[in-house]
């Protein structure tokens, strides 16, 4: 509102700037989203090189006890597993919803959600819900897009999946 002391032309200076802050936090969170999905299609069609990319050089993994993998050697481990590659063509992983929560510096973003795989039978019948759990991604900006820089997932059911969701809440 424009007063005897205000100058309209600041006012709205302020106020395209807090829209275009506003615009900047949904591109990140649709870009979030983004690499998140490409997560899953790069793992269900087998290409390491790909969801490694996705990952800080420095990332951590860790998909509960003895699961756990570092750095984007570890990302394309995860996929080159022979665990893994026995179901490549034969699985989806689908994850989300999410809620995707920026922090102060606008760099680094946690998006915490479901993840769900499903695997048919070798005859690619049948398809069955093979995991289901609780996940917690955090992320960095990484020049224009963001990466995954720690990525924390637990089976329903486990000790300590539940509290992965209070990120969330």
């Amino acid at each position: 509102m424009t007063g005897p002391t205000s100058n309209p032309a600041d006012e709205l200076a302020a106020e395209v700037a807090a829209l275009a802050a506003r615009v900047r936090v949904l591109e990140d969170e649709r870009e979030i989203l983004r690499v998140l999905t490409r997560y899953g299609f790069a793992v269900d069609v087998g290409d390491a090189d790909a969801c490694a990319a996705l990952y800080t050089d420095d990332t951590v993994i860790d998909l509960g006890p003895g699961s756990e993998f570092a750095g984007t050697a570890g990302a394309r481990t995860l996929v080159e597993d022979d665990r893994h590659q026995a179901i490549v063509g034969r699985c989806a992983h689908t994850l989300g919803p999410f809620v995707v929560d920026a922090a102060v510096d606008g760099d680094r973003a946690t998006a915490t959600g479901y993840v769900r795989v499903y695997v048919s039978d070798s005859d690619q019948r049948n398809p069955r819900l093979w995991r289901i759990g609780y996940t917690t991604f955090e992320l960095v900006r990484s020049g224009p897009t963001w990466r995954i820089a720690h990525r924390r997932s637990r089976s329903l059911g486990a000790d300590d999946g539940a509290a992965l969701l209070r990120v969330g809440l």
